[in-house]
């Protein structure tokens, strides 16, 4: 059987922005002012209900509904603004003990809404339900989830959560603010709770951002990246992915795991103080390079490995004679691609794919002048890859030989079959 008890359907990927259902908020109005929200009266309501219609698919609870919830507890429906213009909203339901056990057991739904299940102004509640949440951009959704966790851990520190994921963003969310699943039904209202308050969120990642990974000494440990040249290396970065897309994003396997990380790719692996950190892959074309699914454990985050795997990355096409490397973005992190020197190719469309729009990216490169050509020694064309400068074992096959050959290859070829 499938419940709705929010007033938002998830969005279907041909929709611009669409936020996540999950976390709670703080009821205060004074608080969440302080973020650039305003409370919503009784004239914003119809404006509020079309902006929900506007960025979410599916089924809204009607606007009397919402009106009559948010007038029952004082604190339900909240909009942000941008030029006089609404351009987000956030809905949340304070709950009475009753209200709680109601939603967590499955019999609090978008029609049955009862008045005893919700908390009423200055009755502090049993737990917090988080309604829906959307923004038309993502400086609107920024602004919306930092204004719902700092306020309740400062007003309700210590209230539990509950939220419903429906789409892979909303999950991922959750997942990394420490939800746990506590209802499941038919469908995808599946139902999350966060036991501990915000303020505990709020304070594991201080915690978190404080240690660094630190090593024993108190220093920073070293990140190292390099090629996974075994067979134990590319699982180790096909694992590191499973975890990071598969674990904390919740990305569908067969989106993650897509066909071409044994055709023509190279991996990347990060590690912190010799712990594996982060992967990324690189695809090899005619003219140009393509750097994707890059990803960084969330505990190492704060460690710089996504800019050393980057940096290697972009170095590592350019020594491979490379001039042009391609890449794939999510429209919001634009800026953020921008910092390693990419830019938008403004004459291509943007795209849709796993429910996010991207863009096309791309990096000028500036081969060095020892870039692997045709014209590059033999046993340095044949060393691992990316170990171009180190001798390998076709070099110390030499030594067979008694020291014949200066590099070039010529006096391995009677002795072993041509590579």
């Amino acid at each position: 059987m499938t419940r709705r008890s929010l007033p938002l359907q998830q969005p279907g990927p041909s929709k611009l922005d669409v936020t996540l259902e999950t976390a709670i908020l703080s009821p205060v109005v004074a608080s969440l002012s302080r973020f650039g929200l305003r409370k919503a009266g009784p004239e914003d309501i119809p404006a509020l209900h079309a902006l929900a219609k506007d960025l979410i698919l599916g089924e809204i609870v009607s606007p009397e509904i919402m009106l009559r919830v948010d007038r029952w507890s004082g604190q339900t429906l909240f909009i942000r603004e941008t030029g006089g213009e609404m351009t987000g909203f956030l809905a949340y339901i304070p709950l009475t003990e009753a209200g709680r056990k109601a939603t967590i057991e499955g019999r609090m739904t978008a029609a049955n809404i009862r008045k005893s299940w919700v908390a009423a102004p200055g009755q502090y509640p049993a737990a917090l339900l988080n309604w829906g949440m959307g923004g038309r951009t993502a400086k609107d959704r920024v602004a919306l989830i930092t204004a719902m966790v700092r306020s309740m851990a400062e007003r309700y520190p210590d209230v539990p959560s509950l939220s419903r994921a429906r789409t892979p963003e909303g999950l991922r969310m959750i997942k990394r603010m420490g939800f746990r699943l506590a209802y499941q039904s038919e469908g995808r209202d599946d139902l999350w709770a966060r036991d501990e308050g915000m303020r505990a969120l709020i304070e594991e990642r201080k915690s978190a951002a404080g240690a660094r990974i630190r090593s024993t000494n108190g220093a920073a440990p070293p990140v190292s990246v390099r090629v996974a040249h075994t067979l134990d290396e590319v699982v180790m970065a096909l694992t590191l992915r499973g975890v990071i897309y598969l674990g904390e994003q919740a990305a569908p396997y067969h989106e993650e795991y897509d066909g071409n990380d044994l055709a023509a790719a190279t991996h990347l692996i990060a590690r912190v103080g010799g712990e594996p950190a982060g992967v990324l892959r690189l695809r090899w074309f005619a003219d140009f390079a393509k750097v994707e699914r890059a990803a960084v454990l969330d505990r190492f985050r704060r460690n710089g490995v996504m800019r050393r795997l980057m940096e290697e990355a972009l170095a590592h096409c350019a020594r491979r004679g490379y001039c042009y490397v391609l890449g794939h973005a999510q429209i919001g992190k634009l800026d953020y691609w921008r910092s390693f020197g990419f830019h938008r190719r403004d004459e291509r469309p943007s795209f849709w794919f796993s429910d996010y729009e991207y863009a096309e990216i791309e990096i000028r490169l500036d081969p060095p002048p020892d870039a692997i050509t045709r014209d590059t020694p033999p046993l340095v064309i044949i060393r691992p890859e990316g170990e171009w400068d180190r001798p390998g074992n076709f070099d110390r096959s030499l030594a067979r030989l008694g020291g014949v050959g200066n590099g070039a290859g010529n006096g391995a070829a009677g002795r072993r079959r041509p590579r």
